[in-house]
Parts: C-alpha cells; sequence; structure tokens
C-alpha cells in the first residue's frame, strides 16, 4: 500500500541533508497524530533564506509499527517529497484510523532513509521561527 501511495504526482522534491541540534525533528504522538517540525536553509539567487515548517497533525506509518515517539538521526542526507495521491487510496490506507470529516489528506510527504512516510492536508502547514529549530541544508 505504501508503495502505492507514493505512485501519485510528485509536486515537490528536496534534497536535503540535515543535522539536528535540537528535539527539532521529533515526531511526537497524539491521538494516533503527530507534528513534524523541520526547518532548513536553502541558498537561492546569492541570498541565504532559513526557513521553518511544522506540519500538524499528520498520520504516519514507520516501518510498519506504531512507536510512541520517534526521531529522525541526528545526521543524514534524503529526499522529501511531496506527493499528491488519490483520496480513495488514502481513504483505503487509513481505514482503520478515526479521521474527523474536516481532515481530508491531499499529499504524501516522504522522508527518505528515516523510514518515515507522513500523509498531512496541505492547508494544516504552517510557517514558524526557525531559529527555534535545527538547520538542513540543501545538497546537490
Amino acid at each position: 500500500m505504501i508503495e502505492e501511495l507514493l505512485q501519485g504526482r510528485i509536486v515537490e522534491e528536496i534534497s536535503l541533508e540535515f543535522e539536528a541540534n535540537s528535539d527539532a525533528m521529533d515526531f511526537v504522538l497524539s491521538n494516533n497524530c503527530f507534528d513534524l517540525v523541520l526547518s532548513y536553509k536553502f541558498e537561492k539567487l546569492g541570498h541565504v533564506k532559513t526557513r521553518a515548517f511544522i506540519f500538524k497533525n499528520i498520520y504516519r506509518y514507520i516501518y510498519g509499527r506504531e512507536s510512541r515517539r520517534m526521531r529522525i538521526p541526528s545526521y543524514g542526507r534524503g529526499v522529501i517529497r511531496r506527493i499528491e495521491v488519490d483520496k480513495k487510496l488514502l481513504d483505503s490506507f487509513f481505514a482503520h484510523t478515526p479521521l474527523g470529516d474536516e481532515q481530508v489528506f491531499t499529499y504524501v510527504v516522504d522522508v527518505l532513509g528515516a523510514g518515515v512516510i507522513a500523509v498531512f492536508s496541505g492547508d494544516e502547514v504552517a510557517e514558524v521561527a526557525p531559529e527555534t529549530y535545527s538547520s538542513v541544508k540543501f545538497f546537490d
């Protein structure tokens, strides 16, 4: 089923290397959902910008197991893919999970190398203060 979810149209792909110096990349589970906080620096047109995002209420699949708390490794390389997927496929995948009527899951975030696949609603993404979190740098 995971493979099917990842077949959707990729709308954004970020290659990155990350170094966590705090709890910035913790996944904290609460009522079958969790928040992913990810911050990164990127250089574009000669300007270095720092951005941080928090993805609220993410349902996730981690190596086929549930865990109360997990961390992305403190250093690593990976790819984050935002993937548009079919709503019916998501409904099927989360059939065992009580989803609220207002929650419409439209994207999959695939964090390679971290064993994490997070599904979230695009309108539940908010930018947060970057200095609170660790840095993630793009690489070619």
